[in-house]
């Protein structure tokens, strides 16, 4: 497909990407908006990087295209349920693209002094777990994400 062609596919679609605000996150969201898509983004930013989050998204809207940035923990059940919510209000029906590229691990040694706890390991799971392809939609998430994110189409 040409640019063009992608650009009518998705044109008024949404992408949604996790770890939205750095690394492959970023580029991810500049290379769909570029393509058409408007887009969601999950990242967790504090202070001090906000400023790239926000950055990314004026560039979005300067592409044409629409921007909702989600600055949350997205392993908070809460927090997920509060973003999908605000997403179908905002797109219902229209999420093409669902990225995960959300970094979360627990550095720590299994073996010796200060190591690994059971809560890092699960968190680490939790955030980083699992990924599949269905049909023309790209999932590539964990497993609470893409358990919230059914009653999306």
């Amino acid at each position: 497909m040409n640019n063009s062609t992608l650009k009518q596919y998705f044109d008024g679609h949404w992408a949604l990407v996790l770890g939205a605000s750095s690394g492959f996150g970023e580029a991810a969201c500049l290379h769909f908006a570029e393509a058409g898509l408007n887009i969601f983004g999950v990242h967790l930013d504090r202070k001090a990087t906000l400023e790239n989050a926000e950055r990314i998204q004026s560039n979005i809207k300067k592409m044409g295209r629409q921007v909702q940035f989600f600055n949350m923990n997205a392993a908070d059940d809460t927090k997920r349920a509060e973003a999908v919510s605000a997403m179908q209000s905002l797109a219902p029906k229209k999420i093409k693209v669902l990225m995960h590229s959300l970094a979360f691990g627990a550095l720590k040694p299994f073996i010796g002094d200060d190591t690994i706890s059971k809560a890092q390991v699960e968190m680490t799971l939790d955030v980083m777990a699992s990924s599949s392809s269905i049909g023309h939609r790209i999932f590539i998430t964990k497993a609470c994400f893409l358990t919230t994110l059914e009653s999306l189409p």
